[in-house]
């Protein structure tokens, strides 16, 4: 019974020792004392704690002072940052395979793709001594077309006029980075043709380019192109969405006439000029997304007839709407 209280008394001495010292800490923080402190006590902070953030989890520092205050102060989480690409599955350039983008810190994967060979049997022409161009399928029966960077040790720049025209059976195109130019009719009534990856690289569209690609339902046309011709994508007939890049000054002629499921278009504010019959025909259109203002959608020249049997669309500018009718 004797040990009971005396325990008893000792806890409540050391409680009360701890107290008295909270409490002069507290005291010295609000620059004031109380009853119980004899002496302002300054917080003397060391012992520094850190732990390190990762890429989705936040971390901290904390220090402590010998009389038990602490701070701690967070630090957020880095983020991931994109690393190496890694090979999976025998990824290789000869073989279908996959592809893993790792992230640099912390190695999650942080995007998936596959890796296809680039198309072999394929036609070139060798062009000015230091680069070739794509002059057909040759013997390639490949539904996806996969164009490759270089033939024999040297780049391909440029897709020839009509190279693959009228071929019905391609389903899909990816053209590198490095092809700067896309010929006229180079995919004309390619009818099969559902997609198309076009590099930045990109600065020219022919005349007729992509015209009577029936099954085309949409395009991302690359900033940097500064040329896309005369009736490039004309009668896409379940093209659905087009976005025109910053730096695109024109529009030519019928470059999208007779689009009948096209339903939006993004223009941004660097275009000058929309030629006649850029949008004639296209019946579903509803909506057009400008980057810039009313007045400035105002001074872009209009060619005649550009928009005739369109769709009831409105122009969405930064600082209000434009209806059809209030844009003639």
């Amino acid at each position: 019974m004797k040990n009971i209280f005396r325990n008893i008394i000792l806890s409540c001495a050391i409680f009360a020792a701890c107290a008295m010292m909270f409490s002069s800490c507290a005291a010295n923080t609000a620059g004031g004392t109380t009853a119980n402190t004899t002496e302002a006590h300054t917080h003397e902070w060391k012992d520094w704690l850190t732990l390190t953030p990762r890429c989705t989890q936040d971390g901290y520092r904390s220090v402590a002072c010998e009389c038990g205050e602490f701070e701690i102060f967070p630090i957020e989480a880095t983020g991931h940052r994109n690393g190496d690409w890694v090979a999976a599955e025998g990824a290789a350039e000869t073989a279908k395979g996959v592809l893993h983008q790792l992230c640099g810190f912390c190695g999650e994967v942080l995007e998936t793709k596959t890796l296809y060979p680039d198309s072999s049997g394929l036609v070139y022409t060798y062009k000015n001594e230091e680069d070739y161009w794509v002059g057909g399928t040759g013997s390639c029966t490949d539904p996806k077309i996969i164009i490759p960077r270089y033939y024999h040790g040297l780049p391909v720049t440029g897709i020839n006029n009509g190279a693959f025209k009228n071929c019905d059976t391609i389903t899909c195109v990816v053209i590198p980075e490095g092809v700067r130019s896309i010929g006229d009719s180079a995919f004309l009534k390619c009818t099969k043709l559902e997609s198309v990856i076009i590099p930045s690289s990109a600065r020219k569209i022919g005349e007729m380019a992509f015209q009577y690609c029936d099954s085309l339902e949409r395009v991302v046309i690359p900033e940097g192109l500064s040329l896309m011709m005369e009736r490039a994508f004309e009668y896409c007939v379940n093209l659905e969405k087009i976005e025109i890049p910053y730096g695109l000054i024109s529009i030519r002629s019928c470059a999208f006439h007779g689009c009948e499921s096209l339903v939006s278009v993004d223009i941004p504010k660097s275009l000058r000029e929309i030629c006649s019959g850029a949008f004639s025909g296209c019946t579903a259109l509803s909506a057009i997304n400008f980057d810039g203002t009313k007045a400035e959608w105002e001074a872009i020249q209009k060619g005649k007839d550009w928009d005739v049997n369109t769709g009831k669309y409105t122009v969405y500018c930064v600082d209000g709407n434009i209806t059809k009718e209030q844009t003639n």
